[in-house]
């Protein structure tokens, strides 16, 4: 036996093994180039200062929005949210623009940005007491 023949087939390639790396490689990269760009697509989520792209038409009542509604709005995220949130079920509704930035502890800036998606609808009709038996 050659030493030729004997470090081809240490290696484990030989001849139509060197033929085929080529094309893994290039196959291996697609697949990860792939992976990349389908993940980027699922997980995108909007820069605080972008305005999401599914918003353009839609209003949000802050005094009666949910937790996944008042998140839609660019620059309100998890804790902003949340403390809203707190606020209308701990001291009441949210009368106005101001009132929603004391509740939130949002900067002029932020609220510049939300206003043209804010909507103050009537305020809700007081809670009726049950009678008593």
């Amino acid at each position: 036996m050659s030493s030729d023949a004997v470090s081809e087939h240490s290696i484990g390639y030989g001849k139509l093994g060197m033929a085929r790396l080529p094309i893994v490689t290039t196959a291996a990269l697609i697949l990860l180039l792939g992976t990349v760009v389908l993940y980027r697509q699922w997980h995108y989520e909007p820069t605080p200062d972008e305005p999401p792209r599914h918003l353009p038409s839609l209003r949000i009542d802050p005094r009666t929005a949910t937790y996944d509604e008042l998140r839609l709005l660019p620059g309100i995220g998890h804790e902003t949210a949340r403390r809203i949130i707190l606020h209308r079920d701990e001291v009441g509704p949210i009368s106005d623009e101001e009132g929603l930035a004391r509740a939130g502890r949002i900067p002029a800036s932020t609220l510049e940005r939300i206003r043209p998606w804010l909507v103050f609808g009537d305020p809700p009709p007081p809670a009726e007491e049950p009678d008593a038996p």
